[in-house]
């Protein structure tokens, strides 16, 4: 199943995951009568998920100011990623906030708009993707940070 997920995993990779994700269930920790304790399969093929895109970013394309007070970028998606979070500042070591999610529908391409900004105001986005891990999020690492000047 994992590998199913992450064809690129390697047996010392699934040997990890699998000692990693199991589920303790003797003394705390490894121990002699249940070793690394049960195989939690669901977490394991989660955590494999997760590695196709732990160690890198979406990459931000093609940003431009689409008519009056609107901009409009994309990037091209991650392997196993289920959610794109884009966040947008107005200085490009700013603080950046969440100004958007999008939910991976099967194409190959996340496209992001964003209407009503402010007409000769630059703003700066970056991006990064997300999947369920446990019963909490795994993310990739940011996007690069775009910008654009609003006409």
């Amino acid at each position: 199943m994992m590998k199913g997920v992450n064809e690129d995993l390697t047996p010392d990779d699934i040997d990890s995951i699998i000692k990693s994700t199991a589920t303790d269930i003797g003394d705390e920790g490894v121990d002699e009568d249940t070793a690394y304790g049960l195989v939690n399969t669901g977490l394991a093929v989660q955590a494999a998920k997760h590695k196709t895109f732990s160690d890198v970013a979406p990459v931000l394309k093609g940003i431009s100011s689409v008519g009056t007070g609107n901009v409009q970028f994309w990037c091209d998606t991650i392997a196993n990623e289920e959610e794109y979070i884009v966040y947008r500042s107005t200085s490009a070591n700013g603080v950046y906030e969440q100004v958007g999610r999008y939910f991976v529908n099967g194409s190959n391409r996340m496209v992001f708009s964003e209407t009503e900004l402010t007409s000769g105001r630059t703003y700066y986005y970056k991006a990064r993707c997300r999947c369920k891990y446990s019963t909490g999020s795994k993310y990739s690492l940011y996007s690069n940070v775009v910008s654009c000047t609003i006409s």
